[in-house]
């Protein structure tokens, strides 16, 4: 029966590591961008600031000339975080909930002429802290910070601040995908309710 439970664990954990596995197995998306024939730069740039709203991530960049908006990094939903949207797949919540994944947000409008062109690309990172020894079980809570047992700190110790970096782990095109779906079905909506 122990041995059951063990090969049970084993597949359960070799299960995750599959799921979570290599960033490198990301690939771009092959996609051709979205054209809108009858929207216009100013309410599609609208519906995206909507949109990236909606999905809680803040914008760093909104540029009209440019036809350019950029997102700050937006860290990935939890799983008790269930009105949040910016886990497109399974996949990508496991990733989420095993590591500080964040992940940020570029579209660009094409050329103000018709018909519009909308792209969007979705960067993902992980947070990689370097390793540390725990010198016993005891003493786990002050691996990264001076933390005690009754109270745990979010500050990491100085050493470790300068150390730690964020992983480019590419793009995530399901959630671009997404995205700019979103952004289509708010622009036809609104031009079904005049609003456009």
């Amino acid at each position: 029966m122990k041995e059951r439970t063990t090969f049970n664990a084993f597949l359960l954990l070799a299960s995750l590591a599959f799921v979570t596995g290599c960033a490198s197995s990301r690939q771009k998306p092959q996609r051709e961008p979205a054209r809108l024939a009858g929207a216009t730069r100013a309410n599609a740039m609208s519906a995206a600031e909507a949109v990236l709203s909606e999905m809680h991530f803040t914008l760093a960049k909104n540029d009209f000339d440019q036809g350019v908006i950029q997102t700050h990094p937006l860290s990935g939903a939890q799983c008790f975080e269930f009105w949040r949207t910016d886990n497109a797949t399974l996949a990508e919540a496991l990733q989420a909930n095993v590591h500080t994944i964040r992940r940020s947000v570029e579209l660009n409008f094409g050329p103000a002429d018709k018909p519009l062109k909308i792209e969007c690309t979705v960067r993902v990172q992980r947070l990689s802290l370097p390793e540390k020894d725990i010198p016993s079980i005891s003493q786990a809570y002050r691996l990264y910070s001076q933390s005690s047992r009754n109270t745990q700190k979010l500050k990491l110790y100085p050493e470790l601040t300068k150390a730690m970096a964020w992983v480019d782990l590419g793009d995530d095109p399901v959630l671009a995908e997404k995205i700019r779906k979103r952004i289509l079905q708010r622009i036809t909506r609104s031009e079904k309710d005049g609003t456009a």
